[in-house]
């Protein structure tokens, strides 16, 4: 699984990441939304009113969807259970991190919990609506959509299929059944999928027809398209949970880390890193102590007819400030740390002395070398 470029926000103590593509393709999404929709020139409704109705609509949709997002953090804080990063999508929020699963009960509250939020604002919105005098026509009309979006948020999300809550909650009953979180997220991705399916031919077949039938038909392909893609990815997600459990940080970083000498040239050291094809970065020793790391891209720092001159201890990066952690602990907590630190690499400790140096990449290929390795014994 690659990070894609995403937007970080800290909203109310939650950690949610916006993936850039997914932002512009909403707000090309809206924009289109409010230019088809816009009144003709005689109408009562000023255009440039119209617009910025609209935009205050967008903007109160988009804030129902962080509460929502908020409701679930909420809930999962008060049962001690982190449900780490969450991506966001037009049709909410789908777990971006590797953190612990928890309990099918700690799954079934939290997903509760969004849909219940969605339905409080709703109906909220739906009484200030009420209240409200007719005039301003286009506040109270704004007032009234954000309620309706929120109960129907609130509705949608209950469907049985991940990423959607209806899906989270069918998981953690099937995860429950079956003692299995794997079982239960492939149980509930195979209904995501064909709701996803649903909602992507019956948005294209929309598409076609009036302007405000195809504006929502718009909107159905892209939750379709959103969801389908969300639920491939937390299968993928699923499988680094399961497994990185199950294997240590020390296990992977066993035997991959070459060592050079401090004193070293650049070029003697790179035969060394070359050597190991698959290997992580470089330890650096100094009188027999591991003093730094060298990866391979920090010798683009130096033109190549400095290699022979230069030496290994000027191309290393020292170990202080890089974050580290225990041999003992799982892999799973090695992606977690990779994916909320801003270091690239991470440094593995046996009694505090460091004994390898991991990366991403070198975390996900080692995982999967030994997923490979663990099938073939099984089909022998």
């Amino acid at each position: 699984m690659h990070p894609r470029p995403a937007l970080a926000v800290r909203f109310l103590g939650s950690s949610l990441s916006i993936p850039l593509g997914w932002l512009f393709i909403t707000l090309a999404a809206a924009g289109f939304t409010l230019s088809t929709l816009r009144p003709s020139a005689d109408s009562s409704i000023g255009v440039p009113h119209w617009y910025l109705a609209g935009t205050l609509l967008i903007a109160g949709a988009f804030g129902s969807l962080l509460l929502h997002e908020v409701g679930h953090a909420a809930v999962a804080r008060r049962l001690g259970y982190d449900p780490g990063r969450l991506a966001l999508y037009p049709f909410g929020g789908a777990r971006a991190g590797f953190n612990d699963p928890g309990t099918p009960r700690q799954n079934t509250l939290v997903a509760l919990a969004g849909p219940l939020t969605s339905l409080a604002l709703g109906l909220v919105l739906g009484l200030i609506w009420w209240l409200l005098p007719k005039e301003p026509v286009l506040l109270r009309r704004d007032v009234g959509y954000l309620a309706a979006v929120n109960i129907a948020l609130a509705g949608i999300n209950l469907l049985p299929g991940y990423p959607l809550d209806g899906g989270r909650i069918f998981r953690a009953l099937v995860w429950y059944l079956h003692d299995d979180y794997t079982i239960g997220t492939r149980a509930a991705v195979v209904y995501g999928q064909f709701i996803a399916f649903i909602a992507f031919a019956g948005g294209l077949a929309l598409l076609g027809s009036g302007r405000a039938l195809a504006v929502w038909g718009l909107w159905m392909v892209l939750v379709g398209w959103a969801m389908s893609r969300a639920a491939r990815e937390e299968m993928a997600r699923t499988f680094f949970v399961v497994a990185g459990a199950e294997i240590s940080a020390g296990e992977i970083v066993a035997g991959i880390n070459p060592r050079v000498d401090a004193a070293q040239s650049i070029d003697a050291a790179l035969d060394v890193l070359l050597a190991q094809e698959h290997g992580g970065p470089a330890l650096v020793e100094e009188d027999g102590r591991v003093v730094g790391i060298l990866p391979l891209d920090r010798l683009r720092r130096f033109r190549r007819a400095e290699w022979p001159h230069r030496t290994v201890a000027e191309a290393m990066v020292p170990l202080a400030g890089l974050p580290r952690l225990e041999d003992d602990a799982s892999v799973r907590d090695v992606l977690v740390w990779l994916s909320e630190v801003e270091a690239g690499v991470l440094l593995v400790t046996h009694g505090g002395e460091v004994i390898g140096a991991i990366d991403r990449r070198l975390a996900v290929t080692r995982l999967l070398d030994r997923a490979r390795a663990r099938k073939r014994l099984v089909h022998r």
